[in-house]
């Protein structure tokens, strides 16, 4: 399955804020939400197994 342009957009804005609260707050979606599409798109795509996410930042 493809990442969706939603997916793409989300897992900027958490890169550039460094923060899912903050890339949830900037979409204008509840966390849960923000890390639901993130979920989706690891199970999708190859691309977050090369990241580490811990504490709900990205390294």
């Amino acid at each position: 399955m493809n990442i969706t342009f939603r997916q793409l957009r989300a897992f900027a804005s958490i890169v550039r804020h460094h923060s899912f609260s903050k890339a949830a707050t900037e979409l204008h979606l509840t966390q849960s939400s923000l890390s639901g599409l993130i979920k989706e798109m690891e199970k999708n795509s190859w691309i977050l197994d090369c990241l580490t996410v811990q504490h709900g930042k990205f390294i």
